[in-house]
């Protein structure tokens, strides 16, 4: 098994995306709009030929959860089979945005929403439990129990993009970092029994220092864009989180990169800033500036002594652009990975066009870091 806690060389991780979040009335099914729900073996070979070890990967629990004594884990059981099958270690998320469960039987006792329900972490130390029984033997590399804990909150509360729609109610965005926090940990807690002593991965924006401080975490994976963070280098970023965490829990952690890859459309250079129309599927000019950013970023990072164990590429473009309350079929997708996802009016569908000099020069960059 790797310890990536003690990172003796940086790794290159492909990340799915297949959060379920309702977005004003509509649910917003990210691993259907992607089909990597429907294709994913397809998917998996292509981050296998891609050059990736490693894959963020899982199935969100409102569709492994389905009710307070059922489970459905053929789909779980199918892809960690085939990804070892393959040699791609999965790293799963374990609860991601997924409204299905939060807001349907896993409603609190109150009729309040299950980020809200103070036994929350009860529920998750259950689900912990019951699936690292049955998966232990494939996390290799860990998991993650939930994916940005500060986020939550952000869409449910700041913004009131996510139901419940919440906006500007800002006991209700305490209460949710409370509880997502206590249910972490309690994920946690129970990775860390003898029994299964599995590695947890945290995973947190990088605007979100205030939630993963909090967290009990052996790997503390940031989320970061370049577009998004103007004038804020990656490692300025993560020296920031560094020292933070010394400072604050006596501790020097290691990091891990768990997004990373903006929109072709969006040029790093300018916050925000977009392009009119949807480049064309494989044209990667923005995607590949911006990883001359991460090289550069990725070498000043050792230099100060940052231990990194992870950096990812998104590995299929996802829709998060567009207006969520539309239906996905027949636009285009953001070109933030290395697969492009472009609507073919003949077959009805989406096809996929995989960037293979984006993917090559990706792992190159991973390369010239462990050799520098």
């Amino acid at each position: 098994m790797v310890d990536l806690t003690r990172p003796s060389r940086l790794e290159s991780i492909a990340v799915l995306e297949r959060p379920c979040p309702m977005v004003h009335g509509r649910l917003v099914d990210h691993g259907h709009r992607n089909r990597t729900n429907e294709r994913w073996q397809e998917v998996f070979d292509y981050a296998k030929e891609m050059g990736f070890r490693y894959l963020r990967g899982g199935v969100p629990w409102n569709k492994v959860w389905l009710a307070e004594d059922r489970f459905d884990w053929s789909r779980l059981d199918a892809e960690f089979e085939y990804a070892e099958k393959i040699g791609l270690t999965i790293i799963p998320i374990l609860a991601h945005m997924s409204y299905e469960w939060e807001s349907g039987w896993m409603r609190g006792p109150g009729g309040e929403h299950a980020l809200e329900r103070e036994d929350l972490w009860e529920y998750m130390a259950r689900y912990t439990r019951l699936y690292l029984e049955r998966y232990r033997q494939h996390l290799h590399a860990g998991f993650i129990p939930i994916v940005e804990i500060g986020g939550e909150p952000y869409n449910h509360v700041i913004t009131g993009n996510w139901e419940p729609h919440r906006k500007d109610d800002y006991d209700a965005k305490e209460r949710m970092i409370a509880n997502l926090v206590k249910a972490f940990n309690a994920s946690a807690a129970v990775a860390h029994e003898p029994e299964f002593d599995v590695t947890v991965v945290a995973c947190e924006a990088r605007e979100c220092l205030f939630s993963a401080i909090q967290l009990d975490a052996d790997i503390f994976g940031t989320n970061f864009y370049a577009f998004a963070h103007q004038g804020e280098s990656l490692a300025d970023g993560l020296s920031d989180w560094r020292r933070t965490f010394q400072e604050q829990r006596g501790l020097d952690p290691t990091f891990a990169i768990l997004e990373w890859g903006s929109p072709e459309y969006m040029d790093p250079d300018n916050s925000f800033e977009r392009e009119p129309d949807t480049p064309e599927p494989g044209r990667s000019v923005n995607r590949e500036k911006e990883d001359e950013l991460l090289r550069s970023w990725l070498l000043e990072c050792k230099q100060r002594g940052i231990k990194l164990a992870l950096a990812c590429r998104y590995l299929v473009g996802n829709f998060w652009h567009y207006y969520l309350t539309q239906p996905s079929e027949g636009l285009e997708c953001d070109r933030n990975g290395l697969i492009d996802v472009h609507w073919n009016e003949e077959i009805g569908d989406y096809e996929y066009h995989p960037c293979w000099t984006l993917a090559r020069k990706f792992q190159q960059i991973i390369e010239a870091y462990n050799e520098s």
